[in-house]
Parts: structure tokens; C-alpha cells; sequence
């Protein structure tokens, strides 16, 4: 994951390379690939801005019949202008279009790159009123051994927004993550973890793991009905969009009927992918413990500082906590793979490979390289040498929200035959993954490409379960326990019911038993945490 993959995709945007950002920006790509170029049979005219307009209003939808994506590209009702203040170029190749062209790219586009672009339903674009609700239609509707929609995957994001959160690691809140086990009332709200240095975690506010959240500027969010708009607000109030924005919350302190009022402000937050890093002694010797969250640019130094405290250490085991990672960037998962076993294994050896749909089995569409897998890497992004734990075997904690790039932790390990012990609940269930490609400010992240490991295996679209998990249809089934998620407990606690069933697991070599009073305050409802929809995904490998 090379530290300018960011400035690399503003740059390409600088220079008019490509007509959308990608977040696969490899050497050596391909312009004509990258952008969907094509010739154009569109006119010019001039717009009232004194802007060119390029009108290709006259290019009538015929069903089934596709014009090159490229000549859509960078059409836009509203170009962005903004220029840059040292060479006073505009910042964007935006020019003067219409909706219909904004409309008419999505879907050449998606006909071009999606991976089963042969089951999107051909409509008419001028039959929806904007891009984005066209874009909700240009997908797969079928579904997937267990009932699920085959795509759940299917979001776009302001692009400045989506740039800014991968680049910088900041996002907008308060310092704490929510899990919402309930759509329906009653609800409850619980504070899965807290960010540091935030709001949250000041010595005035304090708030912790197991902390509920019963209400929002006095709104009731545990049982107002969901066709109440003032449930609307209250959840601005809770998942806020803007900075500044002050809101009181009313909490029910972790293990206990304390209530307290707080107030608290929207700001921008970093995010500290890797926390609660700790060494347990045990009689069978010493186990390394994080918890990791985000696949995003900045974790991968948090991570080989981990990892290299734990090899100085000599730990005989790992326990990875997951639970609450929904991806990002693949280059993170496969770095960090690649650190849990050793260079023996992993050297010359795939970490993934990606698998497009059918237009493109020998070239990537949006590097315009040869489709090759991509080996575990050895060094960093800054070319220093990773370091390597040697281990034969991993344990992971996993949940509802473990998706996609951390999916892919677990099958590229699989590929070199590490053990992966799973204790938790079962994954989500993502092969795939996206190159985030912008056409008019707005990303849209559509599925590109599947992601196969060293032995070409990628069918858990049904996610991994341990074996002893007997709800999860169609699942891939691993070694380990299913066992709730556990607020009563910090994270890190070898007493937390996760990590205590993987320290007893190792001891052991089965799972623990839970007494039915010990269950019955563990959360066996939804346990996925409320994020940007980006990072519950995988993004296109960037480094070589």
C-alpha cells in the first residue's frame, strides 16, 4: 500500500489521465483502460459559464446497445472548478454536461466493469430522475445459497468526503462506535470502543465499551417507532455529518442503572485503526492481543509496531481481534498476513488475485496491467522489512461486521496452510471487491472484481463460522467457538468471553463451556458497528 496512493489519484484527476479516481493506480497503467476512452460522436456548444459543452443528448438509449463509457466521462450538470492556487489549472476534468450524460457513463460504466454486469437490467437512464437512483438499479438483484442478496455491497460517497477519510484517517463523530443490535424496538445502542484523545474519551465525558446510549436530545431511540420521524433526528444527532454540531445524549453507565446527561460536539476524529495491543502470559506460553479496525492508509505503521513488539517478544500465539473490521484496503490485509506467518511461506507466494468479469480475463480494466496474483508482500510501503511472527496458526475474533478485506486475511492465510482457530460469530461474507471510481464529484463503488487466495479459493460469499456454529447457511466452517460478543468486558480483558474462549482454546484445544446466566449478558443480536460504507469493503490492491 504505497503512502501516495491518495496523491496519486488526485494527481491523475490534476492531469486529466483518467476521467474518474481509482484507487488502483499501479505502474504502468493504461490510459484509454483506465478511463473507458473511446471516440466521440458528441458536438460542442458553449455553456452560459463560458464553460465548453459537450451535448450528447442526441445519442438515444437503444436496449442492450452500449457507447464506450469514455464518452461520457467527466460530463457533468455541475462541474467542479475549483483550481488549483499555485498553477491556476482546474483541479478536475469536469466539463459542462447534463444528467443524462452523468447517466448515461453509469451505465456504460457499469455494463463495462461490473462483475455481473449480464444480470443488470438494461433500463432506460431517462426513466430516473438523478445518477444515484439510476446507480441503485445497476446491479444484481439475485441472491445467494443462504437468501441473501448476491450484492449488499452497492454505495456511493461524496468524493472529497471518501478521499479525505482514507488519506488522513479522519471521520466525523464523537470518538465512539455504536452498535445498533435492533432496528426494531426495543433497540439498544451500545458503545462497542472509543478512539483516543476524542470527546469521548475526555476526562469529563469518559465513555466506555457497554456504555448505552437511551436517548439522543430527549428523543427515545430504544423505543420510538421507527416510522416516527423524530427518530430521523435523533440519529443525525447520534451518527453526525458535520463538524460543530453539539447534541446531548442520555447514558446508561457499563453494568450498572447509573444514568448521566452529557453534551457533546462533532469534530473530526483519527482514527486509531490498532488498539489495546497486550502481551498474556499463559502456562503455554505468551499471547500477543489487538484489536484492529480499519484496513485504511494509516494503520500500517500501528501494525508493524505491534507486530514488532510481539517478535521481539517471542509470542507462540496471536489472537487477532476483528470482530468490528469491515475492510478497506487490501494492501493492509495482505501486509498484515504476511507478518503473522513467515517469509518461508509467504515469499513468491499470492496473497490474492482478482477475478473480473468475463470482457476482461487477461488485462485489468483499471490499471490496463496483466492480470496477475499479487504476492504477500516483504516490505512495507516505505521498503523497510516487515517483521515476520512465524506462526503455523492464528487465532480470530470475528462478527457480523467482519467483511471483506478482513475476509481475506483469513483466506490468504488459508492459502499457505496457517490454521486460522475462529471465535466469535460468522463473517459477512465478501469475496470482492471495488475500485472506487469518481465521475462528477460522486464515488461510486460497484463490484469489480472477486478475490481468490493462493489455492484459487474464494467461495465464502456466506462468510466463515466456526464449526460449531449451526445457524450460519452456506458458511465456509473453521476450527474454533461460537461465542457472543461480550460488553460487560473491556476489549483486551482475558476475561472478555471472546478472548477468554481463544485463551482456553489454546490451552485446551476445545471450546469452553458458557453457564446460560453468562450467556444471557453476552449480545447474540446484530453486532455491526456503524461506519462509512467504505470501509465494510475491499479496495483494489495498489502496490506491486
Amino acid at each position: 500500500m504505497s503512502k501516495d496512493i491518495f496523491k496519486t489519484i488526485r494527481l491523475n484527476v490534476l492531469l486529466f489521465l483518467v476521467s474518474f479516481s481509482v484507487i488502483a493506480c499501479g505502474g504502468g497503467s493504461s490510459t484509454d483502460l483506465a478511463s473507458g476512452s473511446g471516440s466521440s460522436s458528441s458536438s460542442s456548444t458553449s455553456g452560459g459559464s463560458g464553460v465548453s459543452l459537450i451535448s450528447t443528448d442526441n445519442i438515444t438509449w437503444q436496449k442492450g446497445i452500449y457507447n464506450s463509457s469514455g464518452e461520457f466521462a467527466g460530463l457533468c450538470e455541475i462541474p467542479r472548478e475549483e483550481l488549483d492556487l499555485v498553477s491556476q489549472q482546474t483541479l478536475y476534468p469536469d466539463v459542462l454536461g447534463s444528467l443524462n450524460d452523468e447517466k448515461n457513463w453509469l451505465r456504460s460504466w457499469s455494463d463495462e466493469n461490473y462483475l455481473w454486469y449480464n444480470e443488470i437490467e438494461d433500463m432506460n437512464p431517462a426513466l430516473f430522475s438523478t445518477p444515484l437512483e439510476y446507480f441503485d438499479q445497476l446491479k444484481t438483484f439475485e441472491t445467494i445459497s443462504s437468501g441473501k442478496q448476491k450484492d449488499r455491497f452497492h454505495f456511493t460517497q461524496n468524493t472529497d468526503v471518501f478521499l479525505d477519510e482514507a488519506e488522513t484517517g479522519l471521520t466525523i463523530g464523537y470518538g465512539f462506535t455504536v452498535v445498533l443490535t435492533s432496528n426494531q424496538v426495543p433497540r439498544e445502542a451500545v458503545i462497542a470502543y472509543t478512539q483516543p484523545n476524542t470527546v469521548a474519551t475526555s476526562d469529563t465525558i469518559n465513555l466506555k465499551r457497554g456504555d448505552k446510549i437511551l436517548a439522543v436530545d430527549g428523543i427515545d431511540i430504544i423505543n420510538t417507532s421507527s416510522d416516527d420521524l423524530s427518530l430521523a433526528n435523533a440519529y443525525l444527532g447520534l451518527f453526525p455529518e458535520e463538524v460543530g454540531k453539539s447534541h446531548t445524549f442520555t447514558i446508561q453507565e457499563k453494568n450498572s442503572n447509573t444514568i448521566r446527561e452529557i453534551s457533546l460536539t462533532s469534530a473530526y476524529v483519527t482514527l486509531q485503526s490498532v488498539q489495546n495491543n497486550k502481551i498474556i502470559e499463559t502456562a503455554e506460553g505468551k499471547i500477543g492481543y489487538f484489536l484492529f479496525n480499519e484496513h485504511i492508509e494509516t494503520a500500517e505503521s500501528q501494525l508493524i509496531e505491534a507486530m514488532s513488539i510481539f517478535h521481539s517478544e517471542g509470542i507462540s500465539d496471536l489472537v487477532l481481534d476483528i470482530r468490528y473490521n469491515g475492510g478497506g484496503l487490501i494492501d493492509i490485509a495482505n501486509g498484515l498476513a504476511s507478518m503473522i506467518s513467515s517469509t518461508e511461506k509467504t515469499n513468491n507466494t499470492t496473497f490474492s488475485i482478482p477475478t473480473f468479469n468475463d470482457k476482461h480475463p487477461d488485462i485489468n480494466p483499471f490499471t490496463g496491467e496483466e492480470i496477475t496474483g499479487t504476492n504477500f508482500y516483504q516490505t512495507s510501503s516505505e521498503d523497510f522489512t516487515l517483521p515476520h511472527l512465524n506462526l503455523s496458526r492464528v487465532f480470530v475474533l470475528t462478527g457480523e461486521a467482519t467483511c471483506s478485506a478482513s475476509e481475506l486475511i483469513i483466506n490468504g492465510l488459508i492459502g499457505i496452510d496457517v490454521e486460522v482457530i475462529q471465535i466469535g460469530s460468522s463473517t459477512c461474507g465478501k469475496p470482492h471487491g471495488f475500485y472506487p471510481t469518481d465521475n462528477c464529484g460522486t464515488t461510486y463503488f460497484s463490484i469489480n472484481f472477486k478475490s481468490e487466495n493462493n489455492k484459487g479459493f474464494a467461495e465464502f460469499d456466506d462468510g466463515f463460522a466456526p464449526i460449531d456454529n449451526t445457524s450460519s447457511v452456506g458458511a465456509v466452517l473453521l476450527s474454533g467457538c461460537s461465542i457472543p460478543d461480550d460488553f460487560t468486558k473491556d476489549l483486551g480483558d482475558p476475561e472478555e468471553s471472546r478472548l477468554a474462549a481463544a485463551i482456553f482454546y489454546k490451552e485446551n484445544g476445545e471450546c469452553p463451556d458458557i453457564t446460560l446466566s453468562r450467556q444471557s449478558k453476552l449480545i447474540k443480536k446484530n453486532e455491526i458497528p456503524f461506519k462509512p460504507s467504505w470501509l465494510n469493503n475491499a479496495i483494489g490492491t495498489i502496490r506491486r
